[in-house]
């Protein structure tokens, strides 16, 4: 049995995604309470509103009106005729006076949305707003303490991704809702209203990459856990080690440690990770490994072996506060890579970007609760300078997390250098 398997629904059962009508009523206020999907999907393309608005309740069609319009004269620049899509609304009724759906509405609903998925079976969704978004994904993107809504944040920070989504089978490229564009723009003195360009141009970016990723297939990726060995007898490590070191030209490694200070009074590393390539990774503890961190050292002190990390302050520092040593040879910081890449805020954390890149999410689920909970109350007040409770976790989870970690990173780094044409080679002497 898998330790890490994605917090998703089985879409063959679309019932245990959402609510249900029974806790939502608004399709007994309603012209066209639950609007089904429109158009016959010929075309490999789904477009996920967000609820219907007055015209739609009319026609009992979504994504009609001057959205709709704008949908479509896009879609035909691209050579795709507006009846070859599915359209559908992440609620299927239309909320009282025009007002935003509710959390419980989009839930309620979601089970819908992935009914329609399993029935027409697209190539490429595209979800139009927060709303259709936060109904494809959001049951797997908890929200932290201090958000109200979603654990997504903003469009600004999903917009235009081409994310190989491994629960829908489908490629999922958000884009801004039609009518959000609309409200861009501005008038004329002589009344004409002509389109906002970067707001327009954000849009049609968005419907070409959609239409341009039909033809491109859904990478497969291998199961991540299947590729982490875990090493807890010193000697074959220290061989594995050794060949590591001798035969690749770089490596990401990654630590799980008591906490995020390492200079504080009793922090220590307890686990160590290695990727060695995109589905080859080792973890090992700390304790008992007196060969394998010998080596470790020496790996870190060596220049010639190339250095990657996620965030490379917080690897850089723990090594040297903690192992006494020095990092020599740093070839790529995917954190940073990310940034000059993309400058958008937020989307630099390694659970997005190994989201948006490679569809792996939710990977961390079972020990949570050991990074982040303080070990007494007293601990809960120190902030950073606590100590969390991963000497408590399972030691298994653990170390396969932190080689996912480091698979994630190595697969990013390739991603990164090629976008930015760098040779991921043996660092400098």
């Amino acid at each position: 049995m898998a330790l890490f398997s994605a917090r998703s629904f089985q879409i063959n059962n679309p019932a245990a995604l959402g609510t249900g009508c029974g806790k939502c009523r608004l399709h007994k206020t309603c012209r066209s309470p639950k609007m089904e999907p429109y158009g016959d999907g010929s075309s490999g393309l789904m477009f996920i509103g967000e609820s219907p608005g007055d015209g739609e309740d009319k026609l009992n069609i979504p994504l009609v009106g001057m959205s709709g319009k704008m949908l479509d004269s896009y879609l035909r620049q691209e050579g795709i005729e507006p009846e070859t899509i599915i359209k559908l609304n992440a609620v299927a009724c239309r909320p009282p006076e025009a007002r935003d759906p509710t959390g419980m509405e989009i839930e309620a609903c979601r089970g819908r949305v992935f009914a329609a998925i399993e029935k027409y079976k697209p190539k490429v969704i595209v979800p139009l707003g927060m709303v259709a978004l936060e109904s494809l994904i959001g049951h797997r993107w908890p929200k932290k303490k201090d958000e109200k809504e979603s654990g997504l944040g903003s469009m600004s920070r999903w917009f235009n991704w081409n994310i190989p989504d491994r629960q829908t089978k489908c490629w999922i490229i958000p884009n801004y809702h039609p009518a959000y564009i609309l409200r861009t723009r501005k008038e004329n003195k002589d009344g004409s209203e002509p389109p906002n360009p970067a707001a327009e141009l954000w849009f049609e970016t968005g419907i070409q990459n959609a239409v341009d990723h039909l033809s491109i297939q859904m990478p497969n990726f291998k199961d991540e856990e299947s590729c982490v060995e875990i090493l807890t007898d010193d000697n074959k490590c220290a061989a594995l080690l050794q060949r590591i070191w001798a035969e690749e030209p770089f490596i990401v490694f990654d630590y799980e440690g008591s906490g995020l200070k390492p200079y504080r009074s009793g922090h220590r590393i307890w686990y160590i990770g290695i990727a060695y390539g995109p589905d080859s990774a080792i973890c090992f503890p700390t304790q008992g490994m007196k060969k394998s961190l010998s080596i470790f050292r020496q790996m870190m002190s060596d220049p010639t072996l190339g250095k990657i990390a996620h965030n490379m302050m917080y690897e850089d520092l723990w090594t040297r506060e903690r192992l006494g040593v020095q990092v020599e040879g740093w070839v790529l910081d995917t954190i940073q890579s990310a940034h000059i890449i993309d400058q958008r805020p937020g989307i630099t954390g390694l659970k997005f970007q190994t989201y948006v890149q490679s569809g792996l999410i939710d990977y961390s689920s079972h020990i949570n609760e050991y990074l982040a909970t303080p070990l007494n109350a007293a601990e809960a007040d120190m902030g950073a300078n606590g100590f969390n409770r991963i000497s408590l976790a399972p030691p298994k989870q653990v170390m396969i997390y932190c080689g996912i970690d480091c698979i994630g990173t190595y697969r990013l780094a390739v991603h990164h250098a090629k976008l930015l044409d760098l040779g991921l080679k043996r660092g400098a002497k």
